[in-house]
């Protein structure tokens, strides 16, 4: 694991432990890269442009962020974001594990049962409750994954677009639970461009196989919950968490010298608890799967020019552009597309509440099912 200090500021130098050795960036080398060497000049310099296109809580929200040397371990880097004097998000939140651990969310099916959607309550009577698209619920008559962000006020029920993530079954299986985890970010991103059902389930198995973690049901969430899987997302966890600036609110995550995905908040408690489930969802794309030997890239060094692809991959977010669209909670929705990118998010109030940006891959085409009414 290695450790950076400002991308945007004059670096501080950090001990690395054994496993890496780092060198730190110099104030000369970010202005070549970045173009700036300031958060002043960050916002107005030439090389990085400044927010474009964008709905006004995201344009306000981009024109405040600041980008952070990353923590990096076996290739994975995760770049920090602070927003500097932005709008912040308001009022108490919790997450969807939160929640359910406080008796305060109520999942159901349906009716009878509606592959594409559930009902969500927040039974909460003074905090908002935040869904993070691709979090996994297990039980109903199969488990599903949230397909978009969801900000519920204190009392507020709504009827929430969801995928199914396990195929095999479709019978009822006990009340719907959280803790099943965040989706791999390849289904992330399929769940973002709104992929037919079948490209998901391709997408699940897929994934599932090459875990080694195939099941009866091909249920994503079970196999999510191998013992080793776990075990191996522990380690990259405990590389990960460690190291990001006080008032970090955003992450952009980098595999490799490639930017596979930026997650921005306007709460940074909001972005520090769900930071563990993002670094899982990214390490089983970018690590399990894609490096299934761990050792073979554990001592691999930091290579300072690949910063580049977290500064380009910045300038992305300033510049793709958003739009308003709906929501089934509180807030506005808001989308991206273009340049190989999909963006979702939703924001409550003047605040960005979570704004996701993840890369778009090929999609498998094959005909979308029928759903059981």
């Amino acid at each position: 694991m290695s450790r950076h200090s400002s991308l945007l500021g004059a670096p501080q130098n950090r001990t690395a432990p054994a496993r890496f050795t780092c060198r730190a960036v110099s104030v000369a080398m970010l202005v070549a890269v970045v173009g700036c060497a300031t958060v002043a000049e960050a916002q107005t310099g030439p090389s990085v442009p400044p927010p474009r296109g964008h709905v006004e809580e995201m344009a306000e929200h981009l024109s405040r962020l600041q980008l952070s040397e990353p923590v990096t371990s076996r290739g994975l880097a995760v770049y920090s974001l602070q927003l500097i004097d932005g709008p912040e998000l308001a009022g108490p939140w919790q997450t969807l594990d939160e929640a359910e651990g406080r008796g305060e969310i109520d999942i159901r099916e349906k009716g009878a049962g509606h592959v594409p959607h559930v009902i969500v309550e927040n039974l909460s009577r003074r905090c908002n409750i935040f869904i993070l698209a691709g979090e996994l619920v297990s039980g109903g008559k199969q488990d599903r994954a949230f397909k978009e962000d969801v900000a519920l006020r204190p009392g507020q029920q709504a009827t929430v677009p969801v995928y199914c993530v396990e195929k095999g079954r479709w019978r009822h299986d006990g009340k719907f639970s959280a803790g099943g985890g965040l989706a791999p970010q390849s289904i992330r991103e399929a769940l973002a461009k709104s992929a037919p059902q079948s490209e998901i389930w391709d997408r699940v198995r897929s994934a599932n196989a090459s875990l080694g973690s195939r099941n009866a049901t091909d249920s994503l969430a079970k196999a999510l919950a191998s013992p080793e899987l776990i075990r191996r997302r522990k380690e990259l966890r405990d590389d990960l968490l460690g190291g990001h600036p006080a008032g970090t609110t955003g992450y952009i995550f980098v595999y490799r010298g490639a930017a596979v995905g930026a997650e921005l908040f306007g709460d940074q408690e909001l972005a520090r608890r769900l930071l563990p489930k993002l670094i899982d969802a990214y390490a089983v794309d970018c690590v399990l799967i894609r490096s299934p030997h761990p050792r073979a890239i554990e001592d691999r060094h930091w290579r300072p020019h690949e910063h580049q692809a977290a500064v380009e991959f910045y300038r992305t977010l300033r510049t793709i552009g958003s739009r308003y669209t709906s929501t089934p909670g509180t807030g506005r929705g808001v989308a991206s597309d273009g340049a190989g990118k999909v963006g979702r998010g939703v924001c409550v109030g003047d605040a960005v509440a979570h704004y996701g940006l993840a890369v778009v891959r090929r999609p498998i085409i094959r005909p979308t099912p029928r759903y059981r009414e």
